[in-house]
């Protein structure tokens, strides 16, 4: 399934796609003023937790939570801006 893939923002984003596998896992966003309340999820996969940028697609990635999954996205870092890093996904399928 399609996700943010032909979405003008994620799209210039200069870092390369890539793949990744693990499942995701429902999360408590961060509340507040530096808070990214659009990291919903965390994908899980061997090596590393991910927080997952869901904005206004919250829906779509609930039918995904709890399951193997394989996504292809880019892995932004925002640590200039205050933040850390987050994934943010082009598609995404079950394994």
């Amino acid at each position: 399934m399609e996700i943010f893939a032909r979405e003008d923002w994620y799209a210039t984003q200069p870092e390369p796609e890539q793949e990744w596998r693990g499942v995701l896992r429902k999360r408590d966003a961060p509340i507040g003023p530096a808070g990214r309340t659009a990291l919903l999820y965390t994908l899980v996969t061997d090596k590393q937790q991910l927080p997952v940028y869901v904005a206004n697609m919250e829906r779509h990635f609930a039918s995904y939570a709890d399951a193997p999954i394989s996504v292809r996205g880019k892995l932004i870092d925002l640590s200039s801006e205050g933040f850390g890093q987050e994934l943010w996904i082009g598609s995404i399928e079950t394994s």
